[in-house]
Formats: C-alpha cells, structure tokens, sequence
C-alpha cells in the first residue's frame, strides 16, 4: 500500500492539517488536492455528496498523495465497507455512544480476524497495491465521533471491561476486537490519558491478587503501545480484590471481577 501522509505526521508527532469537502464536485476535490493538506475528507453524511460523486472524487483526490477520507452518512456496514473498497484510506463515523458502536463500527474497516468487513476492494486494490488484503487492517484510519453526553460518559470509563481467565493475566482471544476498539477512541482523542485499572476475584491471597490486578492492567497497556498508542499516556494500578464489580460468592460474579477497565484522567 502507499505511504499514507496523515500516518506520517503522527509518526512523527506532528500536528496534520485536513481539508473537508462538502460540495459535490471533482473540480473542488483537485483544488484541494493541489494545495498544502495532509488528507482531505469528503463528507457524506452533513455535507451533499452521494456515493458516485464520492467514487468520482477519491479518483481526484487519490492522484495527489493525500491521504483520502470519508466521513460516512452513519454507523452502517455497508457504506463504510463501500467507501474503503472505492479507495479511502479513512473513515470517520458519527454518533458513536456506545463501545459496541465503537466495535460495529471498528470491525467494519478490518478484515477477519480483527474484524468482519467483506472482501470486494474493487478499486483500493488497484490504487493502494496487490498488498491491500495484508496491510489494510494496519493502514486504513478508523475515527470515531463522540457527539453526545451519553458517549462523554460512556468515555469517561470507555465502557470497556476486558475479563481474564481465573489467575491468569494473559489476554483472551475474545478480547481482541474490544482492545481493538478501544485502540481507535484512543487513536482519535490523542491528548487525552489514560488510566488502566486491574481487578482480580477472591480466589487467591491478597498479597497475590494485588501483584495478579497489577499485571494484568500493564499486559493490556503493553497490547496497546504495541499497536501505537504514546506509553506515556497510559498509567496503570492494581486494585486486587479490593473494589469488586459484583459478589465474589458466586461463581458468575467472580467471572466479573477478574477484569480490566479504563478511566480517562486529566
């Protein structure tokens, strides 16, 4: 795939200037394109751009070496899958309140196993390479919105809980598309930091259950500086057994409270 500008100055930790294109028109996409943006984003959800348009535009924008964007109409598999396949290296979604809207959403621009978005890239594999299929999950730019207060709130402990097997701090499988989500909210809000709080059950001694909380919130911080999140921005502390989210009596909320969850900070 090509080298992506907008990638490029977050590497570099670099500030990124975006055009945003509301009028249908491939006469103002090139105008933008020939001037100094990192990417430039067509917008069809606010703005008057349908998809054939959009096709046409991503064909103007793509010869330009920006990175090309689309901000789809809504949280809806089937135009953001469209839009990836005409070409746009990054997706913006609206109305994102919920973690499984951030997981619909996330998974719609990842193929198998990160996600389930279809295989049909009619003219990304033309223009982005015969590699598509293998880079894309690594390239494409996944941006949520968080519009609302519910989305504020739900951000504000990210809604997230990823929940371990009985004294084990390794992450399960099944919590994959969940990190994945919570990698993009973190991806999208880059000034922002970031608690990771690690809980075990009652199972063991306190003296291992505070080590055990502790390593499991540094493994799932580990999992997301591998996939390019600022250390920096992420602090851990581990709470053992000491702030259950259910009653360790029984078996089913002692499964709850082998877990990790986030909290944003100032």
């Amino acid at each position: 795939m090509k080298q992506q500008t907008l990638r490029d100055c977050w590497a570099k930790e670099k500030g990124a200037i975006n055009a945003w294109c509301s009028i249908p028109s491939t006469v103002t996409a090139e105008m933008m394109s020939m001037n100094d943006f990192d990417s430039i984003t067509i917008d069809m959800q606010h703005g008057l751009v349908d998809y054939q348009v959009a096709l046409n535009m991503l064909q103007v924008i793509s010869v330009s070496g920006k990175t090309p964007m689309v901000r789809v109409p809504w949280n809806e598999p089937g135009i953001i899958m469209k839009s990836l396949d005409a070409g746009a290296l990054g997706i913006i979604c609206p109305m994102i309140n919920t973690p499984e809207d951030a997981i619909n959403f996330v998974g719609a621009t990842r193929y198998a196993p990160e996600g389930h978005r279809s295989s049909g890239p009619t003219r990304a594999l033309m223009v982005h390479g015969a590699n598509y299929h293998d880079e894309a999950n690594d390239k494409i730019i996944s941006l949520a919105m968080i519009e609302t207060a519910e989305a504020i709130e739900k951000l504000n402990a990210l809604g997230a809980v990823v929940q371990f097997e009985l004294n084990k701090s390794n992450i399960k499988s099944e919590a994959l598309d969940l990190l994945l989500a919570v990698y993009e909210i973190m991806a999208t809000y880059g000034n922002t930091n970031f608690l990771i709080e690690g809980h075990t059950d009652t199972s063991g001694p306190k003296a291992f259950n505070d080590k055990l909380s502790l390593d499991r919130a540094n493994e799932v911080k580990s999992h997301l500086v591998d996939k390019g999140v600022d250390a920096n921005r992420l602090s851990t502390v581990g709470y053992g057994e000491d702030k259950p989210k259910e009653s360790n009596k029984t078996r089913k909320g002692r499964i709850a409270n082998r877990r990790v969850e986030f909290k944003v900070v100032e």
